[in-house]
């Protein structure tokens, strides 16, 4: 056993213990810290073997560990938030869901939490309680991932925090494990990035995992027209019923994370207060984005003039262009994003992620000669 005696002091006279094992006659110090609690005094390297942090949006897991059979049930239920005791009461609304399992189901526990995960998103009172789903990445791993999606750190609004507030009740020969019984900020283990000169033995402490802002190779480079149907030519009459043209994604493996969109017009005069060649607008043209299952209006008005395009459309440290020739003008409007969003995989929400451009207005002149919008970015394995 260690012993230890009083004979020094510290500096500034607080006692200094010096603890020796006898079996092998070395010596440690401890001494009284600041903050007074103790502390043992070495020329060791300390390693860290895991680095937290805590996850500002709280969430909760479940693991399908049997699919079972046609009919068997699994269902969901989350409580509603009581944090706000206040008027306006801003609580969140609960959850009580069954997802029925089909044929595809049988057997296969990948396919049924992709089935689940589609099925939540899919259902308005998952949404209106400010909760998303998503399976863990790979093709082995049936884990459904629950996150709310309003930040909120411990103890605040958007958690479920109590024991039972969230549960996951299989039938049949159907069954599940449930990582925590409540949604709430949690406290996580960091990853790391592989070293690229050492990836078999060193990582860095830095941005991993599904944060990507470049494509891993050139087959991942995504770069795709808006189309009404096969027809990416938008000089189309919108005056009577508004024509969409869609950029969807409709890969079941990938994500696609957008970086760039683009207008690329051709007229034979383009002019400022006036849309390119022809008169100003009525209506306008309008571009929305479903990222995440939310809808976004990306631009702060419909563009009805050529003024539009610079001014609402054209951001991201690139600068729009208007090219002059004798015999026709050329415009281009380029939206570059710093953080790429994404357009998550065919069959992870109701209606697949997309981005969508509205002509309202008749844009059939003869002294437009082009209008088509185009979106570049990358695949990355959902």
């Amino acid at each position: 056993m260690p012993t230890s005696n009083w004979d020094k002091t510290t500096a500034n006279d607080r006692p200094e213990v010096v603890m020796t094992d006898e079996t092998s006659g070395r010596q440690a110090n401890i001494i009284q810290r600041s903050d007074g609690n103790n502390a043992v005094c070495t020329d060791a390297t300390v390693t860290v073997e895991q680095l937290f942090g805590r996850d500002p949006l709280p969430d909760t897991f479940f693991t399908i560990l049997t699919a079972g059979s046609i009919g068997d049930t699994v269902r969901i239920q989350v409580a509603a938030t009581t944090a706000d005791s206040t008027s306006p009461d801003r609580d969140l609304s609960a959850v009580d869901l069954t997802y029925t399992l089909v044929a595809a189901d049988v057997g296969d526990e990948v396919q049924l939490a992709d089935n689940i995960v589609a099925y939540l998103n899919g259902q308005s009172s998952f949404e209106n309680a400010h909760l998303k789903a998503d399976r863990v990445g790979g093709d082995l791993r049936a884990i459904v991932h629950i996150t709310s999606t309003e930040f909120s750190m411990s103890g605040e609004f958007a958690e479920r925090p109590n024991a039972g507030d969230f549960s996951v009740t299989p039938s049949g020969t159907t069954t599940v494990n449930v990582g925590f019984d409540n949604i709430t900020s949690r406290g996580k283990a960091t990853s790391l990035a592989r070293d690229p000169d050492n990836p078999h033995r060193l990582g860095i402490l830095g941005i991993s995992g599904s944060v990507v802002t470049t494509p891993g190779a050139i087959g991942d480079l995504f770069i795709d027209f808006a189309k009404n149907g096969s027809s990416r030519d938008m000089l189309v009459d919108g005056s009577g019923t508004p024509v969409e043209f869609l950029i969807t994604n409709t890969d079941t493996d990938n994500d696609i994370f957008i970086d760039t969109l683009r207008f690329s017009a051709v007229a034979s005069s383009i002019k400022f207060q006036q849309f390119l060649a022809i008169s100003t607008l009525t209506n306008g043209i309008t571009v929305h984005i479903q990222s995440d299952s939310i809808i976004t209006t990306l631009t702060a008005r419909p563009l009805i003039n050529t003024e539009d395009f610079l001014d609402l459309f054209d951001f991201g440290g690139t600068e729009g262009s208007i090219v002059s020739q004798p015999s026709s003008h050329h415009l281009k409007a380029t939206w570059v994003f710093d953080n790429p969003f994404p357009l998550r995989a065919s069959g992870m929400f109701t209606t697949d992620e997309h981005i969508s451009v509205t002509i309202q207005d008749d844009l059939t002149s003869t002294s437009l000669s082009q209008l088509e919008f185009v979106a570049k970015g990358f695949k990355k394995e959902a």
